[in-house]
């Protein structure tokens, strides 16, 4: 798994649930998600993203693979709890904000 050479060609797309998600973080979480979501657009190997691959389980990969999910990478919005979940779509030039998810919630979702 890598993430896409040149993510200028990538769309970022946020996702229906991620308002409901953002709404579990307070003022200060929601600035930091938000300003890491601009270092995502312009350079995703920003080292304040931490950025890192996710490995679902075979069954999880395959379910996403029909999606046309080609990646999956989270980045930590603080290290104590929050990590924002993203798929990538090769085929579409598309990352995908899933959600936001705490660290128990993030191993459910990749299982």
């Amino acid at each position: 798994m890598r993430w896409p050479e040149n993510n200028n060609e990538y769309q970022i797309i946020e996702s229906d649930q991620l308002e409901k998600s953002s709404g579990r973080l307070n003022e200060a979480e929601l600035r930091v998600y938000k300003e890491k979501l601009t270092y995502l657009s312009r350079n995703p190997r920003h080292p304040s993203l931490s950025t890192k691959p996710l490995h679902p389980s075979s069954k999880r990969k395959k379910q996403l693979a029909q999606q046309g999910v080609s990646q999956v990478y989270e980045f930590y919005i603080n290290r104590k709890q929050w990590r924002c979940i993203l798929y990538i779509y090769d085929e579409q030039k598309v990352v995908y904000v899933v959600g936001i998810m705490n660290h128990g919630e993030v191993i459910r979702h990749m299982k």
